[in-house]
């Protein structure tokens, strides 16, 4: 998912970028016989993925940007004339820049349900895309896609979905102004995207996102925190997915710890 200091909806534009749901449909465009090759021989088998979300923020006359990765083990599968995925999320890290800054404990991912979902080729088998997704966090929503999310910790809807005794999901930050401040900001977010992997080779695919996201704060160890209200603005140019391939057997402790390797240092 936004900079780091405000109470309403669309704040903190980087912050996390995790999957609860997905439901998507099956092509019913044709196959071509390209598009068998990537299917059959490339895509099968188990993966590291880094999702890279960007996002700039203004306040206070001054501008920060926040590139939120989220880096995650993948197992592609055929499926007719789908690919399907299972995803299980291994690390969230962040880089920064500007005058305000966002992590995440590593209690986070235990937010992050294990996920499935589903990649349709075009009929030339050059593009597969992902159906718009979405995410809720922090919140217990009947439709994750509609509805106003909450603005108060003591709504029924609020959930502690990373269990460390705060409402919603708990997001550090540090920012300067004058003097430099920092809190855990308690939050419920909702992230929108789709995805196009466009760039394939025997261990590597390369991808676009598009996304947009909405969160409010639901509380803060700081009250300075619920004052300034950023304008921030989601950068879909700047962000973008790759994948990885790995042995057979691989875990989530190979793609942290090679991640460096696989994609390069995480920076603005």
């Amino acid at each position: 998912m936004k900079s780091t200091l405000t109470t309403h909806s669309k704040t903190l534009g980087t912050a996390l970028t995790l999957l609860m749901s997905v439901s998507c449909g099956t092509s019913q465009t044709p196959v071509s016989q390209s598009s068998a090759v990537v299917l059959s021989q490339t895509l099968p088998g188990t993966w590291a993925r880094v999702q890279l979300l960007t996002s700039e923020a203004s306040a206070l006359g001054t501008k920060s940007k926040t590139k939120v990765a989220r880096y995650s083990l993948v197992t592609f599968k055929n499926n007719g004339d789908e690919i399907v995925a299972s995803e299980k999320v291994c690390e969230i890290a962040t880089a920064n820049s500007g005058s305000s800054s966002i992590s995440f404990a590593p209690s986070i991912i235990k937010a992050i349900p294990d996920s499935t979902y589903s990649y349709l080729p075009n009929a030339q088998g050059t593009v597969l895309t992902r159906p718009a997704a979405v995410e809720a966090l922090g919140v217990a929503l009947q439709d994750a896609s509609v509805g106003a999310l909450p603005t108060s910790a003591s709504d029924s809807r609020v959930i502690d979905q990373d269990n460390d005794g705060n409402p919603g999901v708990t997001v550090n930050v540090e920012a300067k102004v004058v003097i430099t401040i920092a809190a855990e900001l308690y939050v419920a977010q909702r992230t929108f995207w789709s995805e196009s992997l466009t760039r394939f080779t025997a261990d590597t695919i390369n991808g676009s996102v598009n996304w947009t996201q909405e969160q409010t704060i639901l509380g803060s160890s700081n009250s300075l925190f619920t004052t300034i209200k950023p304008t921030v603005t989601t950068l879909p140019s700047e962000s973008s997915v790759m994948l990885r391939k790995l042995p057979l057997g691989s875990s989530c402790s190979d793609v942290s710890s090679q991640k460096t390797k696989l994609f390069g240092a995480l920076k603005i």
